[in-house]
């Protein structure tokens, strides 16, 4: 799943509502190949402005304990954690980062009718999952009005820009014309879900100083934030002092950026997941855009709610060609599994063939209450982000 991105799109106005959804175009780094369009103010008659946050949302990735970055669901990480359970002598460290692994491996998703993690298993050169790039693009298909991306992940980085340029072009591919950010959240630094609030925050304000300097503060402007906030529950969101304990609460509190007499709908996509293994092992996962969050998200989008239903043949798995009757959520999905790994969705849902499930057991209950060890040690690969001072 490689692809190049392709020329990239000139600045254009948008004026007066379309009959048809519009991307408000311009890339980042449209200028220089290797500059960053930071904090600047959207035109004000964007209805619609989706912040697009890439780790945890785009791909899957697993909270280590010992404050190294996650651990990423691909391919490469998934089959050497089956492969350290044969190992009868393995160190009981990495044994555990291992039973994370597979853990998330076989986790079935939220209301995704039956799907496990392993079918968001993501390209291990680009750090993409095919299958929740094509959900992205499913969302930026069903916004109505002028509508604008803006990158919030730390990919909005200058170091990151060709992975950026990747996912523009990837994302092209799905809605069956070019793609590019219109602009990104300002840089600032951010360690955790506090942090990336007052990033957000701060955006927020900067787009009504434009709309107030336009006079259109009380046009309807809605926003929409996909993000796992460094893998973190609503409980750990508590922003300077503001306690903040429930999405709810962080809609609240970011809707409170805007002036007297705004229309601002906000509405958070909380890509997020835990659970604990039958050993005592807890799991926390940015989870990616899987069922829950997609119906939270059409239902915000098209002020409608989706039943289970309804949603059903909207993430069904077949390739549609963007742009043509039928086309889903689930563009691509069908080829997220086709990599050659054992235990892979296609071949067998739970487990690889090779897999000693007896031994498996006997590791998740008897592993002892070890130190963590880097995962660089288990050869699995970290998300792009450097341990614990880069933002997801």
């Amino acid at each position: 799943f490689i692809l190049k991105a392709g020329l990239c799109p000139a600045p254009r106005a948008v004026g007066g509502r379309p009959s048809r959804p519009q991307c408000v175009a311009r890339s980042l780094g449209a200028e220089s190949p290797n500059a960053m369009i930071l904090g600047e103010s959207l035109p004000a008659n964007v209805d619609t402005i989706f912040l697009v946050d890439v780790d945890g949302v785009l791909n899957v990735g697993a909270r280590e304990e010992s404050g190294i970055a996650p651990l990423l669901l691909d391919s490469q990480n998934a089959d050497r954690a089956f492969r350290l359970f044969q190992r009868p002598n393995s160190d009981v460290g990495m044994l555990r980062s291992a039973e994370r692994m597979v853990s998330v491996w076989t986790r079935c998703i939220p209301e995704d009718f039956g799907k496990t993690y392993a079918n968001f298993v993501c390209d291990s050169a680009q750090m993409l999952s095919p299958v929740l790039v094509g959900r992205l693009a499913r969302l930026l298909r069903a916004a109505e009005g002028n509508w604008a991306a803006v990158l919030s992940s730390s990919w909005r980085k200058a170091k990151h820009i060709g992975r950026v340029r990747a996912l523009e072009a990837a994302i092209s591919v799905h809605l069956g014309r070019r793609f590019a950010f219109h602009a990104a959240t300002p840089l600032q630094e951010e360690r955790c879900a506090s942090d990336r609030l007052q990033c957000l925050k701060a955006f927020i304000e900067e787009q009504y100083e434009s709309r107030e300097a336009a006079g259109v503060v009380g046009r309807p402007l809605r926003m929409i934030i996909l993000e796992d906030f460094f893998i973190s529950p609503p409980s750990q969101w508590g922003c300077y002092g503001c306690p903040l304990n429930s999405i709810e609460a962080g809609e609240e509190f970011l809707k409170g950026s805007a002036p007297l007499g705004a229309n601002l709908s906000v509405k958070i996509i909380h890509t997020y997941d835990e659970w604990a293994t039958g050993g005592g092992l807890r799991v926390a996962i940015g989870a990616g855009l899987h069922g829950r969050a997609m119906r939270e998200a059409l239902s915000f989008l098209q002020e409608s709610r989706y039943s289970k239903t309804q949603l059903a043949p909207m993430i069904s798995d077949v390739n549609t060609p963007a742009g043509k009757a039928g086309s889903s959520i689930g563009d691509g999905e069908s080829t997220a599994a086709s990599q050659s790994l054992p235990g892979s969705p296609s071949q067998t849902p739970s487990r690889p063939p090779s897999l000693d499930a007896a031994r498996l057991l006997k590791c998740w209950y008897m592993l002892p209450a070890w130190p963590w060890l880097a995962a660089v040690e288990l050869g699995m690969r970290p998300c792009a982000q450097a341990p614990a001072a880069v933002p997801m």
